[in-house]
């Protein structure tokens, strides 16, 4: 009988630290899947919105401030959101002083973005960015131009 009881109690033992190892393994599952997530959900969101404008008919030339807050970039791209823009260039200065003009000279319809246009040097804060474009006249409303800048 006593033998009997020594038996029952490794077994409840075996099935408690069985169950206890299951459980662990579940928790670290999950916890490493949510670092997984939220990993790359990090390395999608390298793109910044730096700022936009809406572009009117009359206007071929604005500049969007950038605050320092936000950090050091390595490209800038365009969009266009609610019409059709065509951008000339666009100049970015940098905290510094220093400036890019990089030429873009192409439509950019509804919805679309430019190409990743590459800053010169390595990660550079930026003032400002000025464009130069013009909206395509048509009934379809006012243009939002939005930039966005890549860490």
């Amino acid at each position: 009988m006593r033998a009997m009881k020594q038996y029952m109690i490794i077994i409840q033992s075996c099935v408690f630290r069985t169950r206890y190892l299951v459980a662990a393994r579940y928790v670290l599952t999950a916890c490493l899947m949510v670092f997984i997530m939220a990993a790359s959900a990090a390395a999608a969101d390298d793109w910044v919105k730096l700022g936009d404008r809406y572009v009117s008919i009359d206007t071929d030339k604005d500049e969007i401030p950038v605050s320092l807050l936000k950090g050091k970039f390595t490209k800038i791209k365009l969009k266009a959101k609610g019409n059709n823009i065509f951008i000339s260039n666009v100049t970015v200065i940098y905290s510094t002083g220093a400036s890019d003009l990089i030429p873009v000279l192409g439509l950019l319809k509804e919805g679309e973005e430019t190409r990743e246009l590459d800053l010169r040097g390595k990660e550079r804060s930026i003032k400002k960015i000025e464009m130069t474009f013009k909206r395509i006249p048509n009934l379809k409303g006012m243009a939002e131009i939005i930039v966005y800048g890549k860490r």
